[in-house]
């Protein structure tokens, strides 16, 4: 709930993923810089840290993040923000780069109202996660889910 806190630790947790030399990274901003979204071309399991100074349950909670990942390679939307929420802008950031990308989009949400967001744009929940106080969920376009689930 403090937001210097959460300020701090999105600017740890977004420079640990953008500074992975190894994905192409895709930024989609609108003209009036009132919104954007950051995909990452995923093709080998995901690292994600908490940030410095997190709570003693956030490694492993990670941990089960990365554990309970898609299987690579997918496009990773990583982050999306608006400065303005309900304005649109973030559903025409989705359509614009849904409309361009080729195979599986997944992302992965610790905020259950985000859920309802997704769905609107073919989303359905791949995995849930469970920590001590706190859930998170894969969510991957839901024609990839059918084929992340078939049997190799």
């Amino acid at each position: 709930p403090d937001q210097l806190e959460r300020r701090k630790n999105h600017a740890f947790f977004f420079s640990e993923s953008l500074g992975e030399s190894n994905h192409e990274t895709l930024i989609d901003m609108t003209e009036t810089n009132d919104a954007v979204a950051i995909w990452r071309h995923v093709d080998h399991p995901i690292k994600n840290a908490p940030p410095p100074g997190a709570c003693a349950g956030a490694p492993e909670f990670f941990a089960k993040i990365a554990e309970s990942s898609p299987q690579a390679p997918y496009w990773n939307l990583s982050l999306i923000g608006t400065g303005i929420r309900g304005a649109g802008l973030g559903g025409a950031l989705l359509h614009h780069r849904l409309d361009r990308l080729s195979g599986p989009v997944a992302l992965w949400t610790a905020n259950e109202a985000n859920l309802i967001f997704y769905e609107k744009f073919g989303f359905i929940v791949f995995s849930r996660i469970d920590g001590v106080g706190i859930s998170a969920w894969w969510l991957m376009r839901e024609e990839a889910v059918s084929q992340a689930l078939r049997p190799p």
